[in-house]
């Protein structure tokens, strides 16, 4: 549920408002009452802090006090923020991306573009054949190097 926040100011025509800062500590208001004015409150005269001293320094336990922000201390931030923008702009137009300028020149050589499709058409045909080549080239090699190694313990078990 949603409480009306409250103001304890210099108390210059201001009273404070009534809700559940004014219930003793400790009791919850029921789920179905609505927190309208107290008794007693709509009898009692709205009378500045000025008129009664008792109620000048009395804190209510659950408000707050607005305080005043610092002209000065705000002037100065603003200042400085404008100056970081600034040099933020002035970093961005120095750090720009710079147009690329490349003459133009013809690509490719000097063959043409159904010399080159052919030839890669053929490269593609023979990729094929020398990825087979180098999986039973790979495999010849580690069987040698097992049929070394197997030979190498036989001599040594003939040695025994």
């Amino acid at each position: 549920m949603f409480t009306r926040p409250r103001v304890v100011g210099s108390g210059l025509g201001a009273s404070p408002a009534p809700g559940p800062a004014r219930d003793p500590p400790g009791r919850r208001p029921e789920p179905g009452r609505l927190q309208g004015p107290r008794r007693g409150v709509e009898a009692a005269p709205q009378i500045p802090a000025q008129e009664s001293p008792g109620l000048a320094g009395q804190r209510l336990p659950d408000a707050y006090t607005v305080i005043a922000p610092n002209e000065n201390r705000r002037n100065q931030i603003q200042r400085i923020a404008e100056q970081e923008l600034q040099s933020l702009e002035k970093w961005k137009e120095q750090h720009a991306a710079k147009p690329v300028n490349l003459a133009p020149r013809r690509l490719g050589g000097s063959q043409s573009e159904a010399e080159v499709r052919q030839k890669q058409q053929l490269q593609l045909m023979q990729s094929k054949y020398q990825q087979k080549l180098k999986r039973e080239e790979s495999v010849r090699i580690r069987k040698e190097a097992e049929e070394a190694k197997m030979q190498k313990m036989k001599a040594i078990q003939r040695e025994k």
